[in-house]
């Protein structure tokens, strides 16, 4: 793949003198669901930050929609387009779920009501509980909201960082298949890093497996089953 949305080029990380990413290249189509997927400490999470501005790298492009965004502010990358939803719950405590997601729209003023009406399709729970402050619920329906809260943002790109983590089992099934569902009928390009291979499957139209640092491997969907070894050997699952 190349000349996608999202182009990285051989991005180098450090975090504290280590130096974490060590030459991360690869692509995001427009219009698919892309997965990066690794064990734990192989630099996943730094990709997503660095892309976003939250680490600057010592060297390499990100290159969006052509543009190289590597080294600018958080603030200047998520108004190019970006919407990024950390591991971490970044919502608002004292504020009703629906003024989370009003205050998380960032579109035209005439949009907001059929945009909010989008999400709670997506998240009926979420229109239940619209009145209720976010302090109020559950941790999963925090994890919840944070995600429609970066969903209800106007954005080519959406990014996710672990996706299912304080998710409910059960809810967790569902998102990811109204995350699909969001992107055939959006239209919209989704990144997103996970650790359960098995629910990443379901949803992703492209996997790059990564290791110690860097991108090893990438493949569309269709060729999972010819390189169930690397998996294997790489994420340390069975298929």
């Amino acid at each position: 793949m190349s000349g996608g949305l999202l182009t990285v080029r051989d991005v180098h990380t450090y975090i504290a003198g280590f130096h974490i990413l060590q030459g991360v290249c690869f692509d995001v189509e427009g219009g698919t669901i892309t997965a990066i997927l690794g064990r734990n400490g192989v630099g996943k999470t730094t990709t997503l930050k660095t892309i976003m501005g939250i680490y600057k790298p010592v060297r390499g492009e990100v290159l969006f929609k052509g543009e190289n965004i590597a080294g600018l502010p958080p603030y200047a990358i998520a108004s190019r387009g970006i919407s990024f939803v950390p591991s971490e719950r970044n919502i608002f405590t004292t504020l009703t779920v629906e003024e989370n997601l009003r205050l998380a729209y960032n579109g035209p003023k005439e949009k907001l009501s059929d945009r909010l009406e989008n999400i709670y399709n997506l998240f009926p729970e979420l229109k239940r509980l619209s009145t209720l402050k976010a302090g109020e619920l559950s941790g999963g329906q925090q994890r919840m909201l944070a995600l429609a809260c970066g969903m209800v943002r106007e954005h080519s790109l959406l990014i996710l960082d672990e996706p299912s983590e304080g998710l409910s089992p059960v809810y967790v099934k569902t998102f990811f298949k109204r995350l699909r569902e969001y992107k055939e009928e959006h239209g919209k390009t989704v990144l997103l890093v996970e650790q359960n291979f098995a629910l990443a499957r379901e949803v992703m139209d492209f996997v790059y497996l990564m290791d110690k640092g860097v991108v090893v491997a990438g493949f569309p969907l269709e060729k999972v089953e010819a390189n169930r070894d690397l998996i294997r050997r790489v994420l340390g699952v069975s298929l």
